[in-house]
Order: structure tokens, then sequence, then C-alpha cells
């Protein structure tokens, strides 16, 4: 699957452009938000003057991208494709949840991939992508940084979006916890969240950048050489280790947050990470069979909440990250 595309990856491809070809940005030529068409200014046209693009929104392409996910789907089931879980019998397990999502994006390049990989690139040059999302006291250029914007996008562990969380919204102030002999501390809204913000997102006070579960640390996971060493939290701060004062030119996070989806676990110095990096992904299908349900019920003036394909779809996601189901989550915080 590494640079050889198969049916399921072919059929992958093919619903993808279903989905662009039902988006108002190609059909219809409109600007969702503001309504303005654009059809006059970016139809394109043949050669004998036949419009290419629709002028005018065609709702039924919306079905047609759901068909064809739906076909992409049954064709990746036939292979063997599906969400990854993990294995929990390997050595060290693999579980579902944090230890399941981050290994999809760190396998070896040379080892197997993951079930949910229906086409990859095995990336040999991994290792310097990686380098710049690290901590500047680690050997790293700190390059690679999300905005606030993202890092609120997060679930919490409640599986609600934060401003739908009260304890989100409400909570102020430091967490303060000590780890390796030293106290550290970390803003209470870095905690209690979706197991994918902790794979993915370093944040100031994160110790051994390591990752967090439910907002504990995961003691099993020590990143950096030394786990005495006073290196091994990230400040990002204007003095501290991280932080602008600490380097010339611009290697510096910008706004204290770095990318670490591609970073291992076991990382270390000489060791930054060769892996196969996912061009097509099963969960991909699911989001895009979502989608295409979804703006086909609302532009149909069918009630999406009744849609259990599309719910299933997003919740066979949640499942691998152990996140409440959707409605579940919502109805327990008493949203509608």
């Amino acid at each position: 699957r590494a640079g050889r595309a198969n049916a399921t990856a072919a059929m992958f491809l093919r619903s993808r452009l279903w989905l662009y070809a039902a988006s108002p940005l190609y059909n219809g030529l409109t600007n969702s938000k503001t309504l303005k068409n654009y059809a006059g200014e970016l139809v394109i046209k043949d050669d004998k003057g036949v419009n290419l693009l629709n002028p005018t929104l065609d709702v039924e392409k919306w079905d047609s991208a759901k068909v064809y996910a739906q076909k992409a789907l049954d064709l990746a089931g036939t292979g063997g494709y599906g969400i990854y879980m993990g294995n929990p019998t390997a050595s060290p397990a693999i579980n579902p949840g944090l230890d399941a999502y981050k290994t999809l994006f760190t396998y070896t390049r040379g080892g197997a991939p993951s079930s949910e990989s229906i086409f990859y690139k095995q990336d040999q040059n991994s290792s310097s992508f990686i380098q710049c999302s690290l901590p500047i006291s680690w050997s790293g250029y700190s390059g690679v940084c999300p905005t606030l914007e993202h890092v609120n996008e997060y679930f919490t562990a409640k599986g609600v979006l934060p401003e739908d969380d009260s304890q989100w919204v409400n909570a102020t102030g430091f967490y303060t916890y000590s780890s390796g002999g030293f106290s550290i501390k970390i803003y209470n809204r870095f905690r209690n969240r979706d197991p994918r913000f902790y794979a993915n997102i370093l944040f100031p006070g994160q110790y051994n950048y390591a990752m967090l579960e439910g907002g504990k640390e995961v003691t099993t996971s020590k990143w950096a050489n030394n786990a005495t060493d006073a290196k091994n939290f990230y400040r990002p701060y204007y003095d501290g280790q991280d932080g602008f004062k600490a380097k010339t030119g611009r290697d510096y996070s910008l706004n204290g947050f770095l990318a670490i989806k591609w970073t291992a676990r076991n990382i270390t110095n000489t060791a930054k990470g060769d892996f196969a990096v996912p061009t097509f992904r099963y969960s991909e299908l699911l989001l895009n069979f979502m989608e295409a349900s979804f703006e086909y019920d609302v532009a149909k003036g069918i009630d999406p909440l009744t849609d259990v394909n599309m719910f299933n779809a997003w919740d066979k996601i949640r499942d691998r990250v152990k996140l409440p189901h959707v409605k579940d989550a919502y109805a327990a915080m008493g949203i509608p």
C-alpha cells in the first residue's frame, strides 16, 4: 500500500472527488456564509463553451458523494480495512484510546502499516519535520505551531465542544503538581480533554513531553533522555528554557504550542522517527460520509438528528479514543 494504489485507494479517491464536486465551491459557486454567487467570475467552460462547473446548486450531488463514500467503505471492508483500535496483545500493549490513535501516526516506515492506512507514503525525511516540532531545549526548532483556535477545537473528555462544557468555560488559573522532582503548573483548560488533544498538542507545562489521559500524566511515557532533567517540561515563556530569550533567530514557538502528532512517545535524541505517513485513512471515509449525509439532509429539509447512519459513522471514530457517543455526550450536558 506504499506508493501502489489498489482498488480501495482508487475508490477512496473517487469518493473524495465527489465530495469536492458537491461542495458549493464547485457546485453553485456560492459563498455559504455570505450567500454571494460567483458564477459570473468563476465558472469554467470547455472549448465548446459548455459549463464545467454548476452555476446553480445541485443538491443531488451530495447524495452522490454519500453513495460513493459508502461504496468506498464497503470495498475497504472487504480488504480488511477499518478503524485501528490498537493491539492489546502486543508488547508493549497498544490499547484503544490515546495509544491506538497515537500509534496510527508513528508506525515505523519499514514495518507493517495499520489497518486504517489505505494508502500511505514511506517518509524517510519525517525526522526533520519532527525536529521542527520539538522544543528548543531539546534540540528542536519549535517551528510547527498550531493556532489557539485549533487548540480550542478539541473536544473535552466529556465528548462535547469546549464552549458546551461549563467546566471548561469556567476554568481559570493553574493546576500545580509535582513530577520528577519538579513543581509544574498546567493551565486548567488543558486538563480533561479529548485524548487526541494530548496526542497532537504540546502545551506549556507538559512534563517529559508526556501524554495526559483525562488530565492526568501517563507516567509510562518518557520522551526525554533524563527523567530528572529540568529540561523535561515545556516552558515556552519569554524567559523560559523554550522561549524567545533562550534562542536567537526565529526558532521558538510564537504562541506557546507545538504540534507533536508525528512525534513518537518513545522518541530519543538520536531517533526522531521515520514513519509511514497515511494519505488515505479509513476514518476520513467515515467523516466524508458524515459530511455528505449532513449536507444532503439539510438541503432536502430532513432533520439530521434522525440520520442514524450519519451518527453511527461519527461514533465509530469516537469509539477508538473512548469518547462518549455524540448524542449521549450532549444529552448528559442537557443540550438537545
